[in-house]
């Protein structure tokens, strides 16, 4: 099953993002180019109490350290725009605009302009600012640590970023507002509040498929990591329509967000298949057709078949959409990995059947044996009784 799906995700925590390149003829901007003798090795970045790792080494000048723009703007969940004709920064997030121009001392933000004690400059060809500038316009604490040759930044809010094709969300992790922006430099605008409880270490992902999007965020938390609060908010037109939460523990694998180009959410006891519109045009009770009291997952799912796992038991089990009829699909295998699937409680209970494709009515799957440690294939065609 092709799902055509477009996976986009940031690391919240550490606060990696998609990155944005900024280049400039240097011969425009020769009296802002430093030479690469003022690198400085190991500088380290660490936001928000993480490592975050830099695609282009930062370096030092004048007791000032530079990081590329994408690298402090990214990691402070910032859209951030270069104008190469008039040289101009735009850093944009909920509720702030600031607007940097290449080699002069002053900024604005929010409108108002501030003085700033390092300009940007140019070098090999990428926009290059003092992450204590930038760090501070953005309201956010900054420290330099020489001796160990690293910058901790920490932010003042709780923002997540993800970026779409030429747009970006913004979910707040503290009151669960998400923010809209159909550009880097569009006015941010409320599209809703997800209802969240936000426990240990989250990350968010958006999933499209067409004009349709998901924003997914995983919370996972205890020890070690057993617990997952799964978080799906369909967007449409840049307006959150329908939310669901999941909990599961310790067996976590992603859902399937979209049969073709319908989006499929799950609250872990109903299966909800919606149109472009948002508008729930089917659903399943998992928990009356399986006839199991569990949490699901949905691994699978196509026109007329779903696959569904409960949580506990952890035996994939196969669902006919049109009759309801369901098999688990463990007892396809030998008897001896059946024995194994119902009794196994390592690391988690159930099988390890993984789903592959569907192909003319046919299901592909596989597994690892754990009594020949080989991987396993198998088929069952939809018709099967």
């Amino acid at each position: 099953m092709n799902l055509k799906s477009i996976l986009i995700k940031t690391c919240i925590l550490t606060g990696c993002m998609t990155s944005l390149l900024f280049s400039q003829n240097s011969s425009q901007a020769t009296a802002q180019t430093v030479s690469s003798s003022h690198q400085a090795q190991n500088i380290s970045i660490i936001i928000q109490g993480s490592s975050y790792s830099v695609q282009s080494q930062p370096f030092l000048r004048n007791g000032t350290v530079y990081i590329p723009l994408r690298e402090v703007s990214n990691g402070l969940s910032s859209a951030v725009t270069w104008n190469s004709q008039n040289k101009q920064i735009t850093i944009s997030q909920p509720g702030q605009k600031i607007i940097m121009t290449l080699g002069k001392a002053t900024a604005t933000r929010n409108n108002k302009e501030v003085k700033l004690a390092n300009t940007p400059i140019i070098k090999n060809n990428q926009v290059y600012v003092s992450i204590r500038s930038v760090a501070e316009l953005m309201q956010a604490k900054v420290n330099w640590n020489s001796r160990d040759q690293f910058v901790e930044v920490t932010p003042n809010t709780s923002l997540m970023m993800v970026r779409g094709p030429s747009h970006f969300y913004w979910l707040n992790r503290t009151n669960g507002e998400v923010h809209y922006a159909s550009s880097s430099i569009a006015e941010a605008k409320l599209a809703g509040i997800m209802t969240l409880d936000i426990k240990g270490f989250s990350n968010l992902d958006l999933v499209s498929s067409g004009k349709l999007e998901q924003l997914i965020l995983t919370d996972s938390y205890g020890e070690p990591m057993i617990n997952t609060n799964l978080y799906s908010a369909l967007m449409v037109n840049g307006s959150l329509v329908k939310q669901t939460k999941v909990h599961y523990w310790q067996r976590f694998v992603f859902n399937v967000t979209y049969l073709g180009d319908r989006p499929v959410m799950t609250d872990g006891k109903m299966l909800y298949v919606l149109d472009s519109a948002g508008e729930v045009k089917l659903e399943y009770d998992l928990v009356k057709i399986v006839g199991l009291d569990e949490i699901y997952s949905v691994e699978g799912i196509g026109e007329g078949f779903a696959l569904v796992r409960p949580n506990s038991t952890g035996l994939l089990t196969l669902i006919n959409l049109q009759t309801l009829d369901t098999v688990q699909l463990y007892k396809q295998l030998n008897g001896q990995e059946q024995e194994y699937a119902e009794h196994n409680d390592v690391p988690y209970h159930g099988d390890e059947i993984k789903f592959e494709r569907e192909k003319d009515g046919v299901l592909f799957f596989s597994y690892n044996s754990i009594f020949d440690g080989q991987k396993h294939n198998f088929t069952y065609k939809l018709d099967e009784k």
